[in-house]
């Protein structure tokens, strides 16, 4: 049903969460950074309340740009990135959800 276009709708775009770069920033230190997540999963979840109030649900949802601050090799534990993605999993849209 969602794969045919009937008339006018919108999606909406996130862009760089970069999860890590509030500590980053906060130290002074831009080139490291990226092993704490609390204050961007706190905003991610401010986000997806404020996405799952609009009525009528946007199309989809698209997330570009950097999702971690720090460097693939540099993230430890490796389920951090899973932690980020499941405050934007709760998103409420027809195509679905990430």
């Amino acid at each position: 049903k969602e794969r045919e276009w009937k008339g006018p709708f919108y999606f909406i775009q996130g862009a760089d969460p970069q999860f890590g770069l509030m500590k980053a920033w906060a130290t002074g230190d831009c080139d490291n950074g990226g092993d704490e997540w609390e204050q961007e999963i706190r905003l991610a979840e401010q986000a997806v309340q404020a996405i799952n109030k609009l009525n009528p649900k946007p199309k989809f949802f698209v997330l570009c740009g950097d999702l971690v601050h720090a460097m693939p090799v540099a993230i430890r534990p490796p389920s951090l990135p899973r932690s980020a993605l499941l405050s934007l999993s709760l998103i409420h849209s027809p195509a679905g959800t990430l």
